[in-house]
């Protein structure tokens, strides 16, 4: 079910917003995005929920499937990244709120509310919870990474936001109590979880009876064509960047990966979604550098002059398919998943269900 609504901010508009799933959500409006009960694509069978054994199978092939990464290499490749990522934070207030907003309705956070936000890097979408929860709240962005989180501190002192913290810390092994806050979110961070499972637990530890966790991840790479176009020319001119063109980015695309996680994890009330989005982009507004830079800059650095120029010609001409009129039409997907911790015999703590309409 595609619908032709516009939501525009700035150079970025988002249309024919298109969400697939099989938790029932309601019609949910926001901003212009429309989210609506999914379709089923015609021959497709819809599958059983996994159970938790088959959630926790699920997990252990896939942590067995990765080649074990060193904490000092991860380290080194964050903080080499870290300075891409804060040229090309926003100096304020988010440039792609509309994801923000889906994660602050799926994970029930209001005015006054305590937010624990993972893997918070540039401030998505801790800034634009910390405007949400107001004065009576507060936000603690975490990263493992201190770096990180440079464009995120930039940003709350530019909109003076008192109420946000900064941790440093593994969200796998969270330094807070039990029953801290009142919701848990994450956009795109979880793929970078040593242990996806164990930072549920962590998430659902740390939540208050009734309170809910939202995460994002990214989708199947064939319809992020921004992210497709990128890799697939850095393959094509750079065949030994072939493993890095396609990284562990991708490792909840397929449908019911991100909720096995959360079953395994002892959440309740899960729910799932894949969010399909036609994106737009101004001709000639080399928007894509935006995404090279921090996915690939440090081996950009690597380049010499003529093979960056070799690079971004290349790239210009991939993205032509792409142009309609003078706007780039890309398509773009990502995965959303919420559970609520409802512990035995405090079941009626539970906060109100995810929300029939959103109220922006």
């Amino acid at each position: 079910m595609t619908f032709g609504a516009v939501a525009q901010s700035g150079e970025r508009d988002v249309r024919n917003v298109e969400v697939r799933g099989s938790t029932p959500l309601g019609s949910t409006s926001l901003r212009g995005l429309r989210l609506a009960e999914p379709e089923r694509r015609e021959g497709e069978e819809t599958a059983a929920p996994l159970t938790q054994d088959e959630a926790a199978d699920d997990h252990r092939r896939d942590h067995a499937s990765r080649r074990p990464v060193s904490a000092s290499s991860s380290r080194d490749e964050w903080a080499a990244r870290a300075p891409f990522w804060d040229r090309h934070a926003p100096e304020g207030e988010s440039v792609t709120d509309e994801l923000n907003r889906i994660l602050i309705e799926l994970a029930g956070i209001g005015p006054g509310d305590d937010v624990l936000d993972l893997a918070s890097g540039g401030g998505e979408p801790a800034i634009s919870i910390a405007l949400k929860v107001g004065a009576g709240g507060s936000v603690t962005a975490l990263d493992a990474h201190g770096e990180m989180l440079t464009g995120a501190r930039r940003r709350a002192a530019a909109l003076e936001l008192n109420n946000m913290t900064f941790r440093i810390a593994r969200m796998e092994d969270l330094p807070f109590a039990d029953e801290t806050f009142d919701a848990v979110t994450c956009r795109f961070g979880l793929q970078s979880s040593e242990d996806a499972a164990q930072t549920l637990r962590e998430a659902r530890r740390v939540l208050k009876p009734g309170g809910r966790a939202g995460f994002m991840t990214h989708g199947v790479e064939e319809r992020n064509t921004l992210s497709a176009v990128l890799a697939n020319v850095i393959r094509d001119m750079f065949p030994e960047r072939a493993d890095a063109a396609k990284p562990g980015r991708l490792r909840f695309r397929e449908r019911g990966s991100l909720r096995a996680v959360f079953d395994a994890a002892g959440f309740d009330e899960v729910g799932e979604r894949e969010i399909l989005r036609i994106v737009t982009r101004d001709a000639g507004s080399r928007f894509w550098r935006s995404l090279l830079e921090r996915r690939y800059g440090s081996w950009l650095a690597t380049l010499d002059a003529q093979d960056r120029s070799r690079l971004d010609a290349a790239i210009e001409e991939a993205f032509a398919a792409h142009l309609v009129g003078d706007r780039y039409e890309l398509e773009s997907a990502d995965m959303v998943a919420w559970g609520t911790k409802q512990e035995p015999g405090r079941a009626g703590l539970t906060r109100d269900p995810v929300p029939v309409a959103f109220s922006c």
